[in-house]
């Protein structure tokens, strides 16, 4: 009789491993040498990050912090020194005057300030990516790829861009289910894989992968990712104010760019495959189907030039995911 292997044996160490590769991400995406020593290294490294960390904790988390320990504070023994005999109109007018500050403070000050923040922010991650790559892999630095062309890179990103919107989206839904502790360990997973594939896709942009390979290399080590995205994930869910949390995200996500520049994913891949992203694909692949038809239609009726037409040929074959959405 031949070798029998147990299954539940089998799953044990299935499990096992899969915990451990969890476990190895979490530790490394925290662990802090290698984020010293890129940042020794680097000067555009360190100066970046104090720079996202001044714009997002020193100026927007700081005016936060004041407006709510000293303008509000101020207001209101103000409001109670002028009213303080009348207790009902005081209660009256401090609730409108309540009210009114916080909303002129959101929508003149939080609000631009927070748009601002998000676009030097997204200036800062790029450069701070492209010299840790530069740090953890100057060969491939060095040398020259053939890279994408043009279509096939604007392609890329809006369809990249389709799936990580339709993802928060998916993500908030599942925030919102009946059962509150379900809610929340399925928001956080979302959240969890939401930065790892983000401060990978900066490594994997370089490295010329292109979306569907790095859904399909997520969902294969699915655990992996879990792992390296979950303190970031944790961090950026206890504050019950979202701008307090996109603040948190701001400062926090160089060092996971910086750790996924350097990390190595195993080869191992999770006992199953989690297929996270089949909706989101699913549903951007429906919509870039009809927006490039249209486009082409368009351009059907008013002929471009021959660079336009590449482009939109360029665009219908990114939009098509064999590998992540069955025919």
């Amino acid at each position: 009789m031949g070798n029998s292997v147990d299954p539940p044996l089998v799953f044990h160490h299935e499990l096992s491993d899969s915990l451990y590769l969890f476990v190895s991400s979490y530790r490394f995406s925290i662990k802090s040498k290698s984020l010293y020593d890129a940042a020794c290294r680097r000067p555009k490294i360190r100066k970046r990050i104090l720079q996202c960390c001044l714009l997002n904790g020193g100026v927007f988390l700081a005016s936060i912090f004041i407006f709510d320990h000293l303008v509000i504070p101020v207001l209101s023994y103000v409001t109670h020194m002028m009213l303080g005999h009348e207790e009902g109109v005081r209660a009256s007018v401090w609730l409108w005057l309540s009210v009114l500050a916080s909303g002129l403070f959101k929508i003149l000050w939080i609000l631009p300030l927070f748009i601002i923040s998000r676009v030097v922010s997204f200036i800062w991650f790029q450069d701070i990516a492209d010299a840790a790559y530069s740090r953890f892999h100057p060969k491939a630095t060095q040398s020259s790829s053939p890279g994408m062309s043009f279509g096939t890179l604007i392609a890329d990103l809006c369809f990249g861009l389709l799936i990580q919107g339709l993802f928060l989206l998916q993500a908030q839904v599942a925030a919102v289910l009946p059962i509150p502790a379900i809610a929340q360990i399925l928001s956080v997973f979302h959240m969890s894989l939401s930065n790892a594939v983000y401060a990978f896709e900066y490594k994997w942009f370089n490295i010329g992968w292109e979306v569907n390979k790095r859904l399909h290399y997520v969902e294969a080590r699915w655990s992996y990712f879990l792992g390296f995205g979950l303190p970031l994930a944790l961090a950026t869910s206890w504050a019950e104010s979202y701008w307090i949390n996109g603040c948190i995200f701001a400062v926090l996500f160089p060092l996971l760019i910086v750790s996924a520049n350097e990390a190595t994913p195993s080869a191992q891949e999770a006992p199953f495959e989690l297929p996270v992203f089949a909706l989101v694909v699913r549903l951007s692949n429906f919509f870039f189907s009809h927006g490039v038809s249209r486009s082409q239609q368009t351009a059907k009726k008013q002929p471009q030039s021959s660079s336009s037409t590449d482009w939109a040929g360029d665009l219908t074959a990114r939009s098509e995911m064999p590998r992540l959405v069955p025919s």
